[in-house]
């Protein structure tokens, strides 16, 4: 088997000759990369086929790892390729099956390299042309080859191929692709029909007298109950942590965006470059992921709201999942976003660079409610009890409630930073080196105060703010601004739960209190956390995290 080692190196530094879209004519009947197709079963089940193009090895960094016996390293980056992964399920949400084919866009059409399912794969040398470049009505071609057989990561054999397929017009520029494919010493060849219609893809199958049909419809399983309210962890107990490199062949994953939670614990990671969501059990073995997806274009943020897993996209879309990795809807953009997804009262909260704030219904993606600020939004929002408050790049301040109706709304500085606490909003001003106060019911400026220096994070804790500087952690009190408390942390990362503050400097994980005591400490393994993209302190599902580079920091419980 090809096994891939450097991939990210490859992925970032091969040059694109061509178009994953321009490397054969028979690219034409797929639909745009990313895109996906909602297919009704006569079982009463649902498929949803999740479409990826790309020119390189970027369609195999999530795996699956079977895909590599159907091709090896010089070929997978020097092609263009299609994944086509596939999660079928009834109305309950319990997975069905699960599909992923690899296949090689040539010149001469589409060839399946390998297809990979729950129990087993085969992996076509060479590829079985499934789709001619051309492809009229009446034409017959046949293949033969030899294909490997296998499970899990592992082949069983080898065995000869033979297929003969042939091409039936339909309406609307579509072909029906009939194929009979015989393995070794097969009694009777496998009959399988597939309808490839332009720019849509696979609209309709047909095997062992089980058929498919492409229907406009969110998936059956979409409304499930996943929406759950927030678990914190418990953090009464030790300071502990368990170390773990979460590696999935062919890539050990990385955190470059910060990392998400579910039950179970699974992790779920932003595998970059290549864009795809990879979920991990704490407790799995190295093998393959529990899923992966493909939401489109490279991710720029990632929540989780209790079962359903939600990202932002640089393609300017919202896409969320069930928790096996299930489809459950996407939703348009006007603008690219650049701040975290908030989670709010149930809701995903996006905000896009155009000023417009968009609250989902996370399971189903209904819009709850929007709003608009005047110009783009580049500071993370914030949520204070029953309110989320944004601040755009011109300081004009809004808050909501959980509904989306105004609460607040008046103009402040420019901001470098902000936050809200106990009613009052504080913003380090782009324009100068002092950090204001503001009375969120009325807008007056309650106070001002001179803080030189870097300032590199704010987070409300309490009653207080939690100013992080270059060389310590600051608490003022939101209502004055008088210092209430210093630590000298140079912290990397910063996060709140509930009355206790955690802080990552550049080798330790703390625990403050609310008077910026130190109650515990962990010495990781790192040598400088500040390294590279950074560290991640993750909560949720119970559960605590802190992500670095390759490694994953689990606090016992």
């Amino acid at each position: 088997m090809a096994v891939v080692l450097g991939i990210v190196v490859a992925a970032a530094n091969l040059g694109r000759p061509v178009s994953a879209r321009d490397a054969s004519a028979a690219m034409s009947y797929l639909p745009a990369s990313d895109d996906r197709v909602v297919l009704q079963n006569s079982d009463g089940t649902d498929t949803v086929a999740e479409y990826y193009s790309t020119f390189g090895a970027q369609v195999w960094q999530s795996g699956p790892v079977a895909f590599g016996y159907g091709t090896d390293y010089d070929e997978l980056t020097a092609k263009s390729w299609v994944r086509i992964a596939e999660f079928t399920a009834g109305a309950d949400g319990k997975v069905r099956a699960r599909r992923s084919r690899l296949l090689a866009a040539e010149p001469t059409g589409l060839n399946l390299r390998a297809d990979v399912s729950d129990n087993d794969f085969v992996a076509f040398e060479p590829g079985l042309p499934v789709l001619p470049a051309g492809v009229r009505d009446g034409q017959r071609w046949t293949a033969a080859g030899t294909a490997t057989l296998g499970s899990g990561n592992t082949a069983s054999g080898r065995k000869p191929y033979a297929a003969t397929m042939s091409a039936r017009a339909l309406n609307d520029g579509c072909v029906a692709i009939g194929t009979e494919l015989t393995v070794g010493d097969d009694a009777t060849p496998a009959r399988t029909s597939e309808t490839w219609c332009p720019g849509r893809g696979i609209v309709g199958t047909e095997q062992s007298g089980r058929t498919a049909a492409a229907v406009p419809r969110a998936p059956r399983w979409q409304s499930l109950g996943r929406v759950l309210p927030y678990a914190p962890p418990d953090l009464s107990g030790g300071w502990n942590f368990v170390r773990k490199d979460l590696k999935v062949p062919p890539l050990a994953l990385y955190a470059t965006v910060r990392p998400v939670l579910l039950p179970g614990p699974v992790v779920v990671y932003v595998n970059s470059p290549g864009g795809d969501l990879v979920a991990r059990g704490w407790s799995d073995p190295a093998t393959a992921p529990r899923w992966n997806a493909h939401p489109g274009g490279q991710i720029t943020s990632v929540e989780a709201i209790g079962r359903v897993v939600v990202a932002v996209t640089t393609q300017r879309r919202v896409v969320a999942y069930g928790d096996q990795g299930e489809f459950l809807w996407q939703a348009a953009l006007g603008d690219a976003s650049a701040v975290p997804i908030a989670r709010f009262a149930g809701l995903a909260v996006v905000a896009g660079l155009d000023g417009v704030v968009t609250a989902y219904q996370a399971e189903t993606g209904a819009i709850a409610w929007t709003a608009q600020t005047p110009t783009e939004i580049r500071r993370p929002m914030v949520t204070d009890g029953g309110t989320l408050t944004v601040l755009d790049q011109a300081g004009n301040l809004l808050t909501l409630g959980p509904d989306g109706v105004p609460l607040h709304e008046f103009s402040t500085d420019p901001p470098e930073l902000f936050a809200v606490a106990d009613g009052v909003a504080v913003v380090a001003s782009r324009g100068d080196n002092y950090l204001r106060g503001y009375r969120l019911t009325d807008g007056e400026q309650l106070w001002r105060i001179q803080q030189p220096g870097g300032r590199r994070s704010m987070h409300a804790f309490g009653t207080t703010v939690a100013l992080g500087t270059t060389d310590s952690l600051i608490g003022l009190r939101a209502a004055d601004g008088v210092r209430s408390w210093s630590a000298p942390l140079n912290a990397v990362q910063v996060a709140v739960q509930g009355d206790r503050l955690l802080v990552a400097d550049r080798t330790t994980l703390h625990l403050l209190d609310g008077a910026g005591t130190e109650l515990a400490r962990y010495v990781t393994q790192e040598q400088d956390l500040s390294f590279g993209a950074g560290t991640f302190l993750v909560a949720g599902a119970g559960e605590l995290f802190c992500f670095f580079g390759p490694s994953a920091y689990r606090r016992e419980t």
